[in-house]
């Protein structure tokens, strides 16, 4: 959808030279397409030889030429003196009718009556409007003038009484003038044609002249007028009937006050304000509110609203309408559009009825917002321009008077870009609020996007380029720049030179230059992206990256050894093309560091680190911290260090050391040594959890030999892991095993596959420790799988299936109970015991994510439970306890992120419970106590899970 905004902003109320008007100017009104304005001016400069320096007169500016001319003139030139009131303008812009009490122009007789006239801006010529019935003077003030848009009907108000016959009421009225026939018609008249009996107002006629909507306390005028108070009526000429307009669809009449109204072309749309809270549901303000009225259907609508379609917050005022009836300008104090401008000042917004948007009228072409109240807006036939009043001064740099009121005619189009060029010198570049691209070429220049999505350029030079609002592209070219994103989501990029880069609030993405020139770079508010990537592959040339805390999760892309600094948070080593190690060095925070496809050395440093290898034979460490390390391919070494970390040493013969804390290490393929000695930190402490992965895996415990002849006993107990659901796990060995506290897991396996019984042998004596025992066990089994255990202890341990290692995917027999349980390696997931074995029945969700079973009913033997196995999100799920029988029964509504089934009952040994389907209605579910098949018994609500009903249906 196209963006409608003002797209530039004429002081109208200026000479021929643009400048601006000495004194106030008022009341505007527009041709009816936007290029003719007609406004009143107490100014004394706007034309030469104003004769009338004290008195307010008539102008009218061509927009096109910028030709002004003073229209309160008699057709031989002479300037009209005496008290003008608001003008009115046919669409072709010919024609102007004015009020006056000029002796200048018939009558002459001084009687102080304002009288109405006609000029014809071709010919020159003026006519009186306001005559009596016979030809004579009108004996009453005659003003607020509308023509019809080909200039040959006129609407008035008048207080004489002897304009027509029979008009005895002693109040203002509303008169028609047909200017072709010279016959004149009171509009405010009852039903009978008497006159109304209450003072009318504010007329305003159709474009084709056959419809006049004013306002009226008169309550003769239709029948059943009782709120007592002022409304809108209707008159069609056409038919001779009168409707009461300002009432909501339901026929309910306003009961507070009504404003000045406006109607389409053809009759069929009217504006009003009123402060009535009740033509609208939900329009509880208290204050004046803008409202449509759809002459045809009888709708009523309240359009001044917010972005948020919540009715204004302020005060919203003087409407007028289209000629097509598409838009609509109104005068508001109420915030209905986000704006920078003094909360208590008006401004002019109009409405678009055909997109729904909302567009602030009084502001430049570049997004200049009015630092002072705006008023009687004005929009023409078209929907093109809007006219208004302002007390503006930044609105035009041509306006110097000094806070007096000054006229505006804003164009309103298509939010589009410029495409600026510079020159060979120093160019100032400003763009507008649309996507602009700018060029500065040679020179010293200055670029200033402003709004929209820009892309600029310095080129050559010391150039400043800033991107302003919008999400730009900002370059600097050769020479030493300054380059500003400004707000928005922006790409800035240095070139040759020593530049100085800024991103502004926003996810800014920053490139330093490569020309082995220092760049400075900050990327502010947001989470920014840095790229450090040298010149034709040499190393980073001392780039200069400052961040302050709290603005956000930044990271760096860089070719080449670094250190990431302070208030950074990630970093990515780029393809280097290098024959050494490159290194990569984190901070304090919790970085999260990326290694390339050659050979790093990557070290965190204090904080909970994330570091990954990539694909060469790299060199890990956590240091402090709960860290995270993944060697990925290649041969990598892996060492936690201080803190529960997770070592994975992913595909490769990997090394991996723990050190201290409770740590998970994950050998991965390839034939790993887990859990390695560290000569200076001691041997693998802590409660860790080694799992080998496929290949010949040597693994320590802790507890080994220590390389200075003493053992370093490790209490804490640690579990190991081994198998892959019948892949196998290759030769592996454990090394330093603990037989009072370490546990060994094999999984996919159970007592049957075992190839023999598992023995346990001294090997020697261990004389450091009094009746010390170095010993060994082998378990080996069918697939050609073999784990070689040593260890040391006090005596010969027995070393037993269920104590010392376990088969967790096989039930044991006389299993009595199934319940949740968490450990390092699975999470939280299903587990069973009998009594004295406890074992996992099955990781739901693989690896450490969690899948607690809830909401749990057995059946005959069998558990039915709610489970997510981050694939299918919660479903109903089945178990007898072993790992081949433990599966989901149905994904009843599809994806991970489904709610969990919910309110189980066993019924007549089948299952009855509750969950939504991908309609997310709450749906009733059975299950057969033999097929367990699903059906769909019909929409429930059963969002209590207590529910348990009495019979089962559609088994």
């Amino acid at each position: 959808m196209t963006t409608t905004v003002v797209t530039d902003l004429n002081l109208v109320s200026s000479t021929a030279g643009n400048v601006g008007g000495n004194l106030d100017s008022e009341s505007p009104v527009l041709s009816g397409n936007g290029t003719k304005a007609v406004f009143t001016s107490y100014s004394n400069n706007l034309v030469e030889n104003d004769s009338s320096p004290n008195e307010i007169d008539l102008y009218l500016k061509d927009l096109e030429t910028g030709q002004i001319t003073l229209v309160n003139q008699t057709q031989a030139g002479k300037q009209v003196i005496g008290w003008l009131s608001a003008a009115t303008i046919s669409d072709d812009g010919t024609t102007v009718a004015f009020s006056s009490y000029t002796d200048d122009l018939p009558p002459t007789n001084n009687d102080g009556f304002y009288d109405l006239y006609v000029k014809d801006l071709t010919t020159g010529a003026v006519t009186l409007v306001s005559r009596a019935q016979d030809g004579g003077d009108a004996n009453g003030s005659s003003f607020s003038a509308a023509l019809s848009a080909d200039g040959t009907k006129i609407a008035f108000l008048s207080q004489a009484s002897n304009l027509v016959t029979g008009d005895t009421n002693g109040r203002g009225d509303i008169f028609v003038k047909d200017l072709t026939t010279g016959k004149t018609t009171l509009v405010s008249q009852a039903v009978d044609g008497s006159p109304g009996n209450g003072p009318s107002s504010n007329p305003v006629i159709s474009g084709d002249g056959t419809k006049i909507a004013f306002s009226s306390s008169a309550d003769n005028l239709v029948p059943g007028d009782g709120n007592g108070g002022e409304d809108i009526f209707v008159r069609d000429l056409n038919t001779g009937k009168t409707i009461l307009a300002s009432r909501a669809a339901d026929g309910r009449q306003a009961s507070g006050g009504v404003g000045i109204p406006s109607i389409s072309d053809d009759g069929t749309k009217l504006v009003f304000s009123s402060n009535d809270d009740d033509l609208a549901p939900d329009d509880g303000n208290g204050t004046d509110d803008v409202f449509l009225k759809d002459l045809v259907t009888g709708e009523l609508t309240l359009i001044s609203r917010d972005q948020d379609g919540k009715p204004g917050n302020g005060q919203s005022i003087l409407p007028t309408i289209s000629g097509d009836g598409t838009r609509i300008a109104f005068t508001s104090v109420a915030a209905l559009v986000p704006r920078d401008g003094p909360a208590s000042a008006y401004d002019i917004y109009v409405k678009d009825l055909t997109t729904g948007a909302m567009i602030l009228a009084s502001e430049t072409g570049d997004g200049v917002q009015s630092n002072g109240s705006s008023f009687a807006g004005v929009i023409s036939a078209d929907g093109s321009h809007v006219g208004f009043q302002s007390f503006a001064d930044n609105l035009s740099s041509d306006d110097a008077n000094g806070g007096s009121t000054d006229i505006f005619v804003a164009t309103l189009g298509p939010l589009e870009g410029r495409c600026l060029k510079g020159t060979g010198g120093a160019d100032t570049l400003i763009g507008g609020r649309g996507d602009d691209t700018m060029s500065g070429r040679r020179g010293d220049d200055l670029l200033v996007g402003k709004g929209g999505r820009d892309a600029l350029a310095g080129d050559q030079g010391n150039d400043t380029v800033w991107g302003d609002s919008g999400n730009d592209i900002v370059k600097g070219g050769s020479g030493d720049d300054r380059l500003d994103g400004g707000a928005g989501n922006d790409v800035v990029s240095g070139g040759p030179g020593a530049d100085s880069l800024l991103g502004g609030s926003g996810r800014d993405t920053l490139y330093a230059g490569v020309d082995g020139q220092t760049d400075t770079m900050a990327g502010g508010p947001g989470d920014d992206v840095y790229w450090i990537i040298g010149s034709g592959g040499a190393q980073p040339s001392g780039d200069i990256i400052g961040e302050n805390p709290g603005e956000g999760t930044d990271t760096v892309f860089v070719k080449g050894s670094y250190q990431l600094v302070d208030n950074l948070e990630n970093a990515v080593l780029l393809a280097y093309p290098s024959q050494d190690r490159t290194l990569l060095s984190g901070n304090s925070g919790s970085n999260n560091l990326r290694g390339n496809s050659g050979a790093n050395d990557i070290y965190g440093a204090a904080g909970n680190d994330t570091i990954r290898g990539g694909g060469g034979d790299d060199r890990l460490g956590g240091y402090d911290g709960d860290d995270r390390l993944f060697g990925g391919s290649g041969n990598d070494g892996l060492n936690g260090e201080a803190g529960d970390d997770v070592l994975d040493g992913g595909r490769g013969n990997d090394r991996l050391g723990g050190g201290l804390g409770d740590d998970l290490l994950i050998g991965g393929d390839g034939n790993d040594s887990i859990g390695v000695h560290d000569p200076y930190q001691g041997a693998l402490a802590g409660r860790d959890t080694l799992v080998g992965g496929r290949g010949d895996d040597w693994m320590d415990g802790g507890g080994a030999p220590g390389r200075w002849g003493a053992v370093d006993f490790d209490d804490a107990a640690d579990l190991f892991h081994f198998g892959a659901g019948g892949k196998g796990f290759g030769h592996d060995t454990i090394s330093g095993f603990n037989e009072d506290n370490d546990r060994i897991e094999f999984h996919g396996y159970s007592h049957a596959d075992l190839a023999g019984p598992v023995t346990v042998k001294d090997i020697e004596p261990y004389t450091y420790y009094p009746d010390g025992y170095s010993w060994a066990a082998d378990i080996a089994f069918k697939d050609g799988s073999t784990l070689h255990v040593t260890g040391v202890s006090r005596g010969l341990p027995t070393f037993t299936e269920g104590s010392d290692f376990t088969f967790p995917d096989s039930r044991p027999s006389g299993t009595e109970t199934l319940f949740s349980a968490d450990d390092p390696v699975h999470g939280r997931e299903l587990w069973g015991t009998d009594g004295k074995t406890a074992y996992l029945v099955k990781d739901i969700a693989p690896g450490p994510t969690s899948s607690p079973p809830t909401g749990s009913v057995s059946i005959d033997g069998t558990l039915f439970f709610t489970a997510d196995d981050a694939i299918h999100g919660a479903e109903l799920w089945m178990s007898d306890g072993t790992a081949a029988a433990t599966h989901m029964v149905k994904d009843v509504a599809s994806g991970p992120n489904w709610t969990a089934a919910g309110g189980f009952s066993a019924v007549d040994g089948g299952l009855v419970y509750s969950a939504p389907d991908h309609q997310q209605d709450r749906v009733l579910f059975s299950f057969g106590p033999a097929s367990l098949s699903v059906d769909r018994t019909g929409s429930a609500d059963l969002t209590d899970t207590s529910f348990a009903p009495k019979a089962i249906v559609s088994l």
